[in-house]
């Protein structure tokens, strides 16, 4: 299912998005999510209070990092930025959601 979703920060390919859009097929993984800057209110986007994270299919964010919490939000999604792998090339990818606690 098509999904759109509005973050904090969305983190790809060492990058970080902040205040952006992460559309994404669920049911698709080899369908490469996009990223787009915030610019307004979309029909049936949704709000998730975290930042979102293109991650290859097989990879998940470390337990360590898998919670944000407000004091120290930079350091912590540069820190997830840095330990997650680019998927360009990657066939398939996928979106994990780390909360903002």
């Amino acid at each position: 299912m098509l999904r759109s979703v509005l973050c904090h920060a969305v983190i790809s390919g060492r990058k970080i998005y902040r205040h952006s859009i992460v559309i994404y097929d669920d049911t698709r993984p080899d369908i490469a999510p996009l990223i787009r800057e915030f610019e307004g209110e979309v029909h049936s986007t949704e709000a998730f209070n975290g930042v979102a994270v293109i991650l290859p299919y097989d990879f998940e964010v470390p337990a360590g990092l898998s919670n944000i919490d407000v004091v120290g939000f930079s350091a912590q999604i540069s820190a997830i930025a840095e330990v997650c792998p680019d998927v360009h090339g990657c066939a398939n990818t996928r979106v994990q959601f780390v909360p903002l606690t």
